[in-house]
């Protein structure tokens, strides 16, 4: 179910209507049933051993997924969104609110801001302290679960390659899942899509690198992801403030 957002064109939801049904079609696929089978058993693998994880989140449609796949399962979980409140993606919590609604989770979010922080955060300009959230979280919970995807780069691939599915600290059981097998996913059990997804210029931005993260990072703005978001958040850009000095801190609360 698309999340609606007054950012989306006429042009955007009648490509994503195409898309849906497409999804729909896929979701049917022996080979796309066959890859569920496999994480659903790659995570009842991982809980047969008994150990401390979190779920982390960020609403976007992997996580969305990822989480419904233990739902599914019925096993208890730590779920745990961090959240950079300077430039965040609008939306996330539209995604976030729908997802609760519907499913009991026991959540948490980490929410931080660059504003009123202080030197320890950053390093050579560069907010470092953001490796220390992840750190206190290993110790908090346990090991990290994530839905990243060895399709997504080849470094994600090559991080599947050399270590598998699990490792010392973290736990990705997408392996073998591709973006269009998330997006049956998503409309097979109509669960909630970040509005993001549809917002593809009627066709000029391909939906598979579209991405929900914070809006303005300098990092992974391949793909013509500067375009995109001048293009659907401009305005957002044009209010974000530039982040000088020190400016850091954090605030822990249950959700």
């Amino acid at each position: 179910m698309l999340i609606p957002s007054e950012r989306h064109t006429k042009d955007d939801l009648r490509l994503w209507q195409e898309q849906a049904e497409a999804d729909s079609v896929h979701a049917m696929d022996s080979g796309f049933l066959r890859r569920c089978q496999s994480v659903k058993e790659a995570i009842q693998q991982f809980h047969r051993r008994p150990k401390p994880y979190y779920v982390a989140t960020s609403w976007g449609k992997d996580s969305v997924c990822l989480l419904h796949f233990f739902r599914a399962l019925k096993y208890p979980c730590k779920v745990v969104h961090v959240r950079q409140l300077d430039n965040e993606n609008p939306h996330d919590v539209d995604v976030r609110d729908d997802f609760l609604r519907r499913f009991d989770c026991d959540y948490e979010e980490i929410a931080y801001s660059y504003k009123d922080s202080d030197e320890s955060w950053f390093r050579d300009g560069k907010p470092v302290r953001w490796f220390q959230v992840l750190r206190d979280l290993a110790k908090r919970y346990g090991i990290h679960v994530s839905g990243v995807r060895a399709d997504e780069s080849s470094t994600r691939l090559l991080r599947f390659k050399t270590y598998g599915l699990e490792t010392r600290h973290s736990f990705a059981p997408f392996h073998r899942f591709t973006c269009a097998d998330v997006f049956a996913y998503l409309a097979l059990f109509d669960l909630p899509v970040h509005p993001n997804y549809a917002m593809q210029g009627g066709g000029r931005f391909e939906r598979q690198w579209v991405r929900t993260s914070a809006i303005g990072n300098e990092r992974g703005r391949g793909m013509s992801r500067g375009a995109w978001e001048q293009e659907y958040y401009g305005d957002v850009l044009a209010r974000m403030q530039v982040f000088a000095g020190a400016g850091f801190t954090t605030e822990f609360k249950r959700v």
